[in-house]
């Protein structure tokens, strides 16, 4: 919250500060234009007494409106943190198994892999694959696994028998991970489709931008795109894009990293 909204309580103080001694002089002020229309002996003129209350109830209400504008604001940047939070703990309990038959969830690959999930339908994933495969040495070299999620198919177990038949080792590629338990990573998918869509529609509208699709996205399906999520070592999404991810561009960003950086890739 602090990062999203810096000093937002430390501005707060002050505005609290200043509604409340302009509250006060607006008391006193009032007061004394009260005496004055009584004629009260010995009082303050109304040609002074009257802008000096108007002036302290002004400092109140603008005191109390960017009060508010800066709470709302903060709380919104609460709501977006905390989203992101569940999003994250909800994708690192997700699980993958390796080409040993491991199951592990997503959190067991934090700090030492990198992860690539590939969304979409059979199709799309598998030339996805295909293009990741001639950069395979890269892609082991830089910590990177790839997880494949077929949109289209509920069953995906023909695919990985045919990638470990076709192996000489018997078993498939080690950069790449099998979504386990599919029920829930179709649930993180479409909860994040949902909040990519309604962060989207809500910058369109404070954009000024309108316009609607002939047929709009269903919340509890899928669509033809292939999305590319990148996680970094800590965990956290680096990268949402669609369509095939540029695999050799990819190993050599991560390549060029630093041994320590600002992104969590130790």
């Amino acid at each position: 919250e602090e990062q999203a909204c810096p000093f937002r309580r430390f501005r707060q103080f002050f505005y609290i500060a200043a509604a409340g001694s302009a509250s006060i002089g607006t008391f006193i002020a009032g007061t004394r234009v009260i005496a004055g229309m009584q004629q009260v002996a010995g009082v303050q003129p109304l040609a002074e007494t009257v802008p000096n209350t108007l002036i302290n109830a002004g400092v109140v209400a603008v005191s109390g409106a960017l009060w508010y504008f800066d709470e709302k604001r903060g709380q919104e940047a609460l709501t977006t943190l905390k989203d992101k939070g569940k999003g994250r703990l909800d994708m690192q309990s997700l699980e993958v198994m390796d080409s040993n038959g491991v199951a592990a969830d997503m959190n067991t690959y934090r700090d030492d892999k990198r992860i690539v999930i590939l969304a979409g339908t059979a199709a799309e994933v598998t030339r996805a694959i295909n293009l990741a495969s001639r950069q395979a040495n890269d892609l082991a070299k830089n910590d990177v696994c790839v997880i494949p999620y077929f949109t289209d198919l509920e069953d995906d177990s023909s695919g990985w028998n045919a990638m470990k038949e076709s192996s000489v080792t018997g078993k498939w590629d080690t950069w790449l991970l099998r979504p386990q338990s599919k029920d829930k990573w179709k649930e993180w998918l479409l909860n994040d489709k949902a909040t990519v869509a309604g962060k989207n529609a809500k910058a369109n509208k404070k954009a000024g931008v309108t316009g609607t699709k002939a047929v709009p996205d269903s919340a509890d399906s899928f669509d033809r795109l292939l999305r590319v999520f990148v996680i970094r070592k800590d965990g956290k999404v680096g990268a949402r894009t669609v369509g095939p991810p540029a695999w050799p561009k990819l190993c050599k960003q991560i390549e060029m990293l630093p041994l320590q950086d600002q992104y969590g890739t130790p």
